[in-house]
């Protein structure tokens, strides 16, 4: 297959020389870039150059991995100087100054995983009620019969047919509309918007007008909300917290926007990978689907073994700390690597395997500490029931071509596929 444009990097493992180049392209589809161990091996953390030039820290191991996502000597504040930076600068001719007017990147307001406390605390108190075990418990059927609706529109198609388009994207896309009370009917304009925004090759001013053109729909949605109040999540964010928290307009736009683009698109991604590998070991699916006990173990794994959000956790000093054996100075970037700490063999034996009753509760793919994926459980409780119910329902289904030549997102932070041609 033609490879995905992506930064790539040689290996030549040095702690405080920067002779590494990040991100680094995967070489295999199954697990994080294999010079993660090489790197690992020699220290838990190596300093690389970024594309913009910059000099950071990537942190491979899963013990400091998780110190440092619960750290509060580092911040998750991109505004500050030395936060690292994953995509090249605008390119502009000589003389032209249409990059640098640009400005920097786009900043959403209140984005979660760029905010520390007690902005960060303040936003998260408002959130967990609304994904909590028990909210999304009570949430299963509805998200049961969504799925089945689904299956039923991509059994009236003659294969082979899209899994990505007619399944995986469209499952947490619609459960996330329908929380949000955004229209589904508009979920292309969103979803090509995330797309461009979470590509490593697009310039900074596409990433950058990617995401102010979600902003710009949610603020023109939220206003009419705040009219005509609805009784949906914004709605319920709204009432609850407009007067008593005194939370404007603005910060439920950032809100929002977080939500609705970390809401489809990473369970879409996940769920196409879930889908491919289990393909790739079909002797097991008959028991998964024979005990839910079972398949919510998997799940875990899956997380654990694809770990697709791990370049997203980025971080950046505010003083000297001792991390590992080396010193992290004030200012210092450091990219968290959660497919590093996710395949450290100290934690995980043999991390490369993929091992369906490993019981992996314990791995990262959701962050670690008060940057945890706030929407976890109802990620988790997707993936399960979307799993169990597309293999009830296609008990035939394979994949149309060879994995080797399916299109994989290699050009993302967040790794999937592009398409998945399925057959039955």
């Amino acid at each position: 297959m033609s490879p995905d444009p992506a930064p790539t990097g040689t290996a030549t493992p040095s702690a405080d020389t920067p002779q590494q180049t990040f991100p680094v392209r995967r070489s295999c589809p199954y697990g994080p870039p294999s010079v993660y161990a090489d790197l690992r091996d020699e220290a838990p953390l190596t300093r690389v150059r970024l594309p913009n030039g910059a000099e950071a820290w990537i942190v491979t191991g899963y013990a400091e991995v998780r110190a440092l996502l619960t750290d509060s000597r580092v911040s998750a504040e991109s505004v500050r100087p030395g936060f690292p930076i994953l995509r090249a600068p605008d390119k502009a001719p000589a003389g032209d100054a249409s990059a640098a007017a640009a400005g920097p990147p786009l900043r959403i307001s209140n984005r979660l995983d760029e905010m520390d406390p007690p902005g960060h605390t303040r936003f998260r108190k408002m959130l967990i009620p609304e994904f909590t075990h028990r909210r999304v418990k009570d949430l299963a059927p509805k998200i049961e019969a969504v799925i089945d609706g689904i299956l039923d529109e991509v059994l009236d198609l003659d294969p082979p047919v899209d899994l990505v388009r007619r399944f995986t994207l469209a499952l947490p896309a619609r459960v996330i509309c329908e929380l949000l009370g955004v229209p589904y009917a508009d979920h292309e304009f969103f979803q090509q918007r995330a797309s461009l925004a979470l590509g490593l090759a697009t310039s900074e001013t596409q990433g950058r007008q990617a995401f102010a053109d979600v902003v710009r729909y949610l603020d023109e949605l939220i206003a009419k909300k705040i009219t005509d109040p609805s009784d949906d999540l914004i709605g319920r964010l709204y009432s609850a917290y407009g007067e008593s928290d005194g939370l404007t307009h603005k910060e439920l736009v950032g809100l929002a926007f977080q939500l609705l683009i970390a809401g489809h698109e990473t369970t879409a991604n996940m769920m196409a990978l879930g889908v491919v590998t289990l393909l790739e070991h079909p002797e097991r699916i008959p028991e998964l689907l024979a005990d839910p006990g079972a398949l919510d173990l998997a799940v875990e794994e899956l997380l654990r073994y694809h770990s697709i959000a791990d370049i997203v956790p980025r971080r950046v000093a505010k003083e000297d700390i001792e991390v590992g054996g080396h010193t992290v100075r004030a200012g210092e970037g450091l990219v968290l690597l959660l497919g590093g700490a996710n395949h450290d063999p100290a934690v995980f034996a043999e991390p490369g395997v993929f091992d369906p009753a490993r019981g992996a509760r314990h791995h990262v793919a959701f962050g670690y500490g008060m940057h945890q994926c706030v929407a976890q459980n109802l990620a988790r409780a997707e993936l399960s029931i979307g799993l169990r119910r597309l293999f009830h329902r296609i008990p035939g289904l394979r994949l149309d071509r060879p994995v080797d030549t399916l299109r994989f997102k290699y050009d993302s932070v967040m790794f999937g596929l592009h398409e998945l041609p399925v057959t039955w």
